[in-house]
């Protein structure tokens, strides 16, 4: 493990020295890898949001956050939410590799075109999965050199996959969650979270990550 917890769109809570209220700022620092473009993190008057204060939007420059902490990874377990608002295009929204900062082969790719996602892992994509307007869930299951399962909307936690496709081999050392791209509209996401064979599940299952959008990554089986 390069990193055990890390916090994804995180809360910065800024005390007065001489008053009782606070102030909340979000950022995606805790992102360590390369950043491109021009991710936004917001609090409440900036994005909606499905959960807690702070999500990342992109807009029409668009950009993209990166994490390293992946180590030598053969499974992932991944879950995000993304609110597509475009008028055309279809961009790739997450991205995961096989070395750091998006480097070496790219293992698995999720793409919109604004309503359906399509997920590649590096041996032919899917058929095109139909999202809905407004926030989507998105989670995938992945096993290098074997498959990669997949669902929208639905989750592993509560029933089966809504599709599979063939995985590459290669391990994880990287994932990259954006659209590093220019976009016609824009995309907000928000409560990624990320295990190595325990599945995700959505919200409703009370999951981690409440409050400022906190959550754990890259965490031992549990």
């Amino acid at each position: 493990m390069k990193t055990v917890n890390r916090l994804v769109f995180v809360c910065l809570f800024i005390f007065g020295a001489f008053s009782t209220s606070t102030a909340m700022a979000c950022t995606t620092a805790l992102w360590l890898g390369a950043e491109t473009g021009t991710p936004v993190a917001g609090s409440p008057a900036a994005v909606s949001r499905v959960s807690g204060l702070c999500a990342m939007q992109l807009t029409a420059a668009g950009g993209s956050v990166t994490d390293n902490s992946p180590s030598v990874e053969t499974t992932a377990i991944i879950r995000f939410y993304v609110f597509a608002q475009l008028a055309s295009g279809t961009p790739v929204i997450f991205e995961a590799f096989s070395g750091n900062d998006g480097g070496g082969s790219s293992l698995i790719t999720v793409t919109i075109d604004g309503s359906n996602f399509i997920f590649n892992a590096g041996s032919g994509p899917s058929a095109p999965v139909a999202g809905k307007s407004g926030w989507n869930l998105v989670e995938l299951a992945w096993t290098g050199g074997a498959n990669m399962e997949y669902w929208v909307n639905t989750d592993a936690t509560s029933v089966g996959s809504q599709g599979s496709v063939a995985a590459a081999a290669g391990t994880m050392e990287s994932v990259v969650l954006g659209a590093a791209g220019t976009l016609d509209g824009k995309l907000t996401f928000d409560d990624y979270e990320s295990h190595r064979s325990t599945a995700v599940g959505g919200r409703h299952h009370g999951i981690r990550g409440f409050g400022c959008g906190r959550h754990v990554r890259w965490q031992a089986n549990f």
